[in-house]
């Protein structure tokens, strides 16, 4: 027998089908259409509509001779089963939240929509559109663009103030607000809230506070003496007048402390420049000791230097407890002559008192009436 009419016996033939395959390689010797059978299924692979015997028809098989193989996605000559990067996007199979999807390879909020596609991403509840920070599911707002979420933002406004410490946690713009009333410091009239404008508040950043008496640095409501008259205010019956505590400084109530006063009985003269016992306010020639009426002679001219009165608190001389001794001065009849002045030191009265007597008459006739004096004693002595 001579199967492919070769003229060599089918015995004796090494193709004997004559299919080019030599019988011993070929699956079907005596077929000359057939020599293969890949998937050793009794049919030969170009009569095998599955060569690969795969499962996947040749038709629809990327690759029909490799029963490991049948679908190449990325069209890169690998088959999808051995390629670490079957859809081709770049990103392993691994890594790739979608690996047979090309455009797809991330699912951030993991509801299954690749975020290439996904309206919301990070999956907050806002639309990526309108999300300052799509990616990241702690917020969508970012007010002080630091890349921080509101959210979680220690600072979202960006002042350098902490959320915690800033009144205006929103506004970059302010940070302050002493009296917590909703107004910044920086515009709010009465900054401390405390009833008195910044402009007169002495401590408008301090709502215990807003007055300062005594210029001392310290508010009235926490100083000790706020009058500055160095009477504790619980002791001094006027602790916001610093003069009223000093009456008894001044007895004739001028504005000058008696030991300041050189007549501190009368509350018209406190000074006598020319020391002529005549207060300047009375004395027409206040710079003469010669001098002082305009109707009476001047004998003298004023000395080139006058030697002002020095004023003596008539306390000083432990007289009369509750009056003092008066200022002595000149009789006002008879210039040179000393004369003891009565009760009262008013310049005016000075023609009732004892004229001419002498300074030594004068002297003996006050300590007569006060025998204890100190002054007394020392002069009589």
């Amino acid at each position: 027998m001579d199967s492919d009419k070769d003229g060599i016996g089918d015995n004796s033939d090494v193709d004997k089908d004559g299919d080019g395959v030599p019988n011993k390689k070929d699956r079907f010797p005596n077929n000359a259409s057939e020599w293969k059978d890949s998937d050793h299924d009794g049919v030969g692979d170009n009569a095998d509509h599955d060569r690969d015997g795969d499962g996947v028809p040749d038709k629809r098989d990327a690759f029909p001779d490799d029963p490991k193989e049948w679908r190449d996605r990325d069209h890169d000559g690998i088959g999808d089963n051995s390629d670490s990067d079957r859809d081709g996007d770049g990103v392993p199979n691994k890594k790739d939240a979608f690996p047979d999807n090309p455009k797809e390879w991330k699912d951030s909020d993991g509801d299954g929509i690749g975020d290439n596609s996904d309206p919301d991403r990070d999956g907050d509840g806002v639309r990526n559109k309108e999300d300052v920070l799509p990616d990241d599911p702690r917020g969508w707002r970012d007010l002080d663009k630091d890349g921080i979420p509101d959210r979680v933002d220690p600072d979202r406004d960006g002042d350098g103030v902490p959320n915690k410490k800033d009144p205006f946690p929103d506004d970059a713009t302010k940070w302050k607000d002493l009296d917590h009333d909703g107004i910044e410091d920086s515009v709010d009239p009465d900054r401390d809230g405390d009833g008195v404008s910044n402009k007169k508040d002495v401590f408008p950043d301090n709502p215990k506070e807003s007055a300062d008496l005594d210029h001392d640095g310290i508010g009235n409501n926490a100083d000790p003496d706020k009058d500055g008259d160095n009477v504790a205010n619980t002791k001094d019956a006027f602790p916001e007048n610093p003069y009223e505590s000093q009456r008894k400084m001044d007895r004739d109530g001028d504005g000058i402390i008696d030991k300041k006063d050189v007549f501190p009985d009368d509350p018209k003269e406190w000074k006598d420049s020319d020391g002529d016992g005549i207060g300047d306010n009375s004395d027409a020639y206040p710079f003469n000791p010669n001098c002082h009426s305009k109707s009476l002679p001047c004998e003298k001219a004023p000395p080139k230097k006058l030697t002002p009165a020095v004023p003596k608190d008539p306390a000083d001389l432990n007289m009369d407890p509750s009056r003092g001794l008066p200022v002595q001065g000149y009789d006002e009849y008879y210039p040179g002559h000393y004369g003891e002045h009565d009760d009262s030191t008013m310049t005016k009265d000075w023609m009732r008192e004892r004229p001419k007597k002498g300074a030594g008459a004068a002297i003996r006739s006050i300590c007569s009436r006060h025998p204890n004096n100190a002054w007394c004693k020392k002069v009589q002595r």
